[in-house]
């Protein structure tokens, strides 16, 4: 599950990566949250922050289009995406996005460059597979 992003060419669009749901992480320590005990809460192990289920952010739900909400800055124990450049390291990302304006979605949305960059604020984890992946 996840949204590929392409760049627009006269030719089709070259793939830059995809996001996807990367499930519920502490943003404040960069790792992955555990369910407590009785399955009621989500807390951090490193720092035991905690936050319940029903003030989550959800990524699934937004890959799966049902969020529309803008997307913010995260803190504490909340729901994340990951993304998945089709580089093989960040400088080689960021080579892909020189002077591109504008970039397309799998769904056939167009975002400014500016719109591509807010869709971090929801990314904590990012990776890098230079083969093709869908």
């Amino acid at each position: 599950m996840g949204m590929n992003i392409y760049k627009l060419k006269k030719d089709g669009g070259n793939h830059i990566g995809k996001r996807w749901a990367t499930g519920i992480w502490c943003w404040d320590c960069k790792i992955k949250a555990e369910h407590d005990s009785i399955g009621l809460f989500w807390y951090c192990p490193k720092c035991n922050q905690r936050c319940s289920e029903k003030t989550l952010y959800n990524p699934v739900m937004r890959e799966l289009g049902f969020d529309r909400e803008k997307e913010t800055k995260h803190s504490g124990v909340d729901g994340a995406n990951g993304f998945i450049w089709q580089a093989k390291n960040k400088k080689d990302a960021l080579k892909l996005l020189k002077g591109i304006k504008k970039v397309k979605t799998e769904y056939g949305k167009y975002w400014s460059i500016k719109r591509f960059w807010i869709m971090f604020n929801d990314v904590i984890k990012e990776d890098f597979d230079e083969g093709d992946f869908c």
